[in-house]
């Protein structure tokens, strides 16, 4: 969803402020028109405060409740984020075979993992039909 504000609707008085997402959002900041080569979503939050001096005080409170009360992900989930299949696929098998990024380690592992994952799928149906 895109968050379209007209020149019209802002006041001198309106300003953004980023409490997170920084880096993400800068990264996206330095790059050129057309520079990018591959489009993927980029988390960020804006809380809109008709009061400046609410906006002022809560921002370190909201910073800090999305930092110190996030749950990490485990080793397993960030790799299910790169080796993930169909809309979620982020990397095809000839990336992670001959990419240094990759490599041979994570094209085994890809295939070990859609292996393993087909396996469940089968027994979840067999234990509904069986």
């Amino acid at each position: 969803m895109a968050l379209i504000l007209s020149e019209s609707r802002l006041s001198n008085r309106v300003k953004l402020f980023r409490i997170d997402g920084n880096h993400r959002l800068s990264a996206a900041g330095d790059a050129k028109p057309g520079e990018a080569n591959y489009s993927l979503p980029t988390p960020f939050c804006i809380v809109l405060y008709d009061d400046p001096d609410q906006a002022e005080r809560f921002e370190k409170v909201l910073f800090h409740n999305i930092d110190a009360k996030q749950i990490p992900l485990t080793s397993e989930e960030n790799l299910r984020l790169i080796l993930d299949e169909g809309e979620e696929c982020l990397f095809d098998d000839k990336t992670l075979l001959e990419s240094p990024s990759f490599g041979p380690a994570y094209y085994r592992r890809h295939a070990v993992f859609l292996a393993n994952r087909a396996f469940h799928a089968a027994r979840r149906c067999s234990v509904k039909t069986g």
